[in-house]
C-alpha cells in the first residue's frame, strides 16, 4: 500500500493575512503621518495666535500715539513744532461783498 502525502509547505504564507498585515502596516504609517501634521498644525495656530497678540497690542500703542498726536489739547505744541502761525481772524472765513 503506497500513502500519497502532498508536498509539505514549511512557511504557508496566506494571502489574506499577508493583505490584512500589509493594510494594517499601511494604517500605521498614516496613522502617525496624520498624527504628525495634526501637531505641525497646532503648532502652527499656537504661534499664528501669538503673533496676532503681538500685532493687536503693536496697534493699540500705535493708536495712542497717534490720538495723542492729533489730540486737540496739543494742537499748540504740534503747531510750534511744526513752525505754525496762529491766525486771529483768517481772509477764508470773512466774507467779501
Amino acid at each position: 500500500m503506497t500513502i500519497i502525502e502532498p508536498k509539505k509547505n514549511k512557511f504557508r504564507i496566506n494571502i489574506l493575512s499577508l493583505l490584512i498585515g500589509g493594510l494594517v502596516l499601511l494604517e500605521v504609517a498614516l496613522s502617525i503621518f496624520a498624527y504628525n501634521r495634526n501637531v505641525h498644525l497646532s503648532y502652527g495656530v499656537e504661534q499664528s495666535a501669538r503673533r496676532l497678540e503681538e500685532l493687536l497690542v503693536s496697534n493699540a500703542e500705535f493708536e495712542n500715539k497717534l490720538y495723542a498726536a492729533i489730540d486737540i489739547q496739543n494742537a499748540d505744541l504740534l503747531a510750534a513744532k511744526l513752525g505754525l502761525v496762529k491766525e486771529k481772524k483768517p481772509d477764508y472765513l470773512s466774507v467779501n461783498r
